[in-house]
């Protein structure tokens, strides 16, 4: 739901210092010369680069289910906050370890307003202090094989229960985007008599079964600029 390792490689600046030793009449082996032999020079070095996001470019999306079947429903939240997130960040996960995304619950759409009120009402309107949910990405770790994803804990806040929960994370280096996705299911915040009141106003399309696990994902796009000065 906006609290967010395909995480690229660090890259850190190496300068290169050459050591000249004296020049002779008979023969030059000093490192200088030996590096410019090999194509190479004492000036040489790599780029760090650094990440920043920019809020309002993210996206906080999810899929609930309903009936035996296990029909899907697309939904949103239109309106959050994001903060926590370090801007000019050497890696990926130092960008978005801490970043935390505040949820309006009133803002939930599905395309449908009159669902989108019995979900604020029923739902969210039956649990405790559930104005707001709060999201926060406590840590990030990178794949061995793959430093582009990974998985990062995420602590989550409704109904008056604080839940961590494990989500997958991916950098979308081709498409310049960070994204953070999972499945929770509404149990682990104690919410499954909030769920009953849900599918009780919802009855008949929901053929009587609301299912407590829902899909969520978000998305925030990441640009990259090489530092200063390196």
């Amino acid at each position: 739901m906006k609290k967010i390792t395909y995480i690229l490689p660090l890259f850190v600046a190496a300068l290169l210092i050459s050591c000249g030793g004296e020049e002779t009449t008979t023969e030059d082996t000093s490192p200088e010369t030996s590096q410019e032999k090999e194509g190479t020079t004492s000036d040489e070095t790599t780029t760090t680069n650094l990440y920043s996001i920019d809020p309002s470019t993210a996206a906080v999306k999810w899929t609930g289910f309903k009936t035996p079947e296990k029909i899907g429903v697309d939904g949103e939240f239109k309106t959050f906050s994001l903060s926590g997130y370090n801007n000019n960040a050497p890696s990926i996960w130092e960008l978005m370890t801490g970043t935390e995304i505040t949820l309006d619950i009133s803002s939930t759409k599905t395309g449908d307003e009159a669902r989108d009120g019995k979900i604020i009402n029923s739902f969210f309107g039956s649990m405790t202090n559930t104005e707001q949910i709060v999201a926060s990405i406590t840590t990030m770790e990178a794949n061995a094989d793959d430093q582009s994803k990974g998985i990062a804990q995420v602590e989550i806040s409704m109904n008056d229960v604080t839940f961590t929960q494990g989500m997958s994370w991916t950098y979308r280096e081709d498409l310049g985007m960070f994204i953070l996705s999972g499945v929770v299911n509404v149990s682990d915040w104690n919410a499954i008599t909030a769920l009953d009141k849900l599918t009780e106003v919802c009855f008949e399309k929901h053929q009587g079964k609301t299912w407590p696990d829902v899909e969520v994902r978000a998305n925030v796009k990441v640009t990259v600029a090489p530092a200063e000065g390196v």
